[in-house]
């Protein structure tokens, strides 16, 4: 944006780069902080922080944990919906990481739309196979999509 640019101007375009992923990283490390104190809500705010400041400084894998982590805080607010849209982001930032397909799945659970669960449960299984806990929340989606085409 034109910050970015007058900033740049001024310093130079290494410095500013580098100062912002600095302020990104600190952004998310309170979020990081906020999220194991249960504080969600400062948790959201600070990884949105983190995730303005630095969408392309940061190298995607970071990006796509602050997605992701951005995710969870959602989650516990019940806000599935951005959870959802923010683990969809992490998953197309680091696709072969499985926690962005995580969120995505466990969004959709949340939204009560487990068909969709189970295809976000095999990409995550494809990434790490036999992984106990992923095949436990696959068996769960798969009997909540079971009881509700039945029941």
């Amino acid at each position: 944006d034109s910050s970015d640019a007058a900033l740049d101007a001024h310093l130079g375009p290494e410095p500013v780069a580098a100062l912002l992923a600095v302020a990104a990283r600190a952004a998310k490390a309170r979020g990081d902080a906020a999220f194991r104190a249960k504080r969600h809500l400062d948790a959201l705010a600070a990884y949105s922080c983190a995730i303005r400041l630095a969408p392309h400084r940061l190298d995607p894998r970071k990006l796509a944990a602050a997605y992701s982590n951005r995710a969870a805080a959602a989650a516990a607010l019940d806000a599935h919906h951005d959870a959802l849209a923010d683990g969809f982001a992490a998953a197309a930032l680091a696709p072969d990481w499985v926690k962005g397909h995580v969120r995505v799945a466990t969004a959709l659970r949340a939204l009560a739309k487990p068909r969709d669960a189970i295809e976000a449960y095999f990409n995550a299984l494809r990434l790490l196979p036999g992984d106990l806990d992923l095949n436990t929340a696959l068996c769960d989606a798969v009997e909540e999509n079971r009881a509700l085409r039945t029941g």
